[in-house]
């Protein structure tokens, strides 16, 4: 299979989007474990590597990359202690968003995630953190908690019901290139109403940067633990579910911030 077919399709149809380069799929679990390095420069040493990386490989990168799985080491390392019997499989996707850094921060943090995501038809979320502060650029790190109900493909009334932990963090690279490094952890079973396929647990790293339009740029790399529950299904068809869905959901980030800056201006 040509390494440009997109992935979604190649998920889909049972034989897998190309291999990553090494580099990549090293780079991606790398960002990962950084997660409570906060007093080093591992992730800041991400971002000369990565962005480098991606904006001379972007065109792929949207086509979307394998990546290396995650272990429980990798696992142990941001404090989640899971038994596995195997790695759990991986992808990453290169995005890009024509909204502001701020408009994409707050985005993300925003507190109804119900009025920028229609596939979420329920959402509740807590967090300690201040918001402003994050918004503002002068606290570090926001984290909450997320209790979900989602639509995952609506044509087939598929639905999940899951908690999420969201961990964002601001960074400043050498050159002033403002980061958000971002982790969604999701270590518990999700409950589904569909007997094709179940997941046991599934992470998110993503690594989002200001290109120098303004805009956003966006490596996202998502790793899924489930099995198929049917013989006629490709073993990989969970992981396609999940980069469909953060295919729906940039798509919906960026119509809802354009939107929030048409109104302001």
């Amino acid at each position: 299979m040509s390494r440009h077919t997109p992935l979604l399709a190649a998920l889909l149809l049972g034989c897998g989007p190309s291999q990553a380069p090494v580099d990549i799929e090293e780079m991606v679990t790398y960002g990962f474990v950084q997660y409570d390095e906060r007093l080093d420069r591992g992730l800041r040493d991400l971002g000369e590597h990565l962005i480098p990386w991606v904006n001379q490989h972007f065109e792929e990168a949207e086509a979307g990359y394998t990546v290396g799985s995650l272990t429980a080491e990798h696992l142990a390392a941001v404090g989640i202690e899971r038994e596995l019997e195997a790695g759990i499989v991986g992808a990453v996707v290169g995005i890009d968003y024509d909204i502001s850094m701020d408009t994409f921060a707050w985005a993300l943090a925003h507190p109804n995630q119900t009025e920028i995501f229609p596939a979420y038809l329920e959402a509740e979320r807590t967090t300690e953190d201040d918001l402003d502060c994050f918004r503002a650029r002068e606290c570090e790190w926001f984290r909450a908690h997320d209790v979900l109900h989602t639509s995952l493909v609506a044509s087939l009334g598929w639905e999940a019901w899951s908690e999420m932990d969201v961990n964002l963090r601001w960074l400043e690279l050498e050159d002033g290139t403002p980061v958000i490094a971002h982790w969604n952890f999701v270590p518990d079973p999700i409950t589904l109403n569909t007997d094709i396929f179940e997941i046991h647990q599934q992470y998110a790293f993503t690594y989002s940067w200001e290109r120098e339009d303004g805009q956003v740029r966006r490596a996202q790399a998502i790793w899924v633990d489930g099995q198929v529950l049917v013989d006629d299904v490709a073993e990989d068809f969970m992981l396609s579910v999940g980069i469909t869905g953060i295919i729906a959901a940039a798509g919906d980030l960026e119509a809802w911030g354009q939107a929030q800056e048409a109104a302001a201006e």
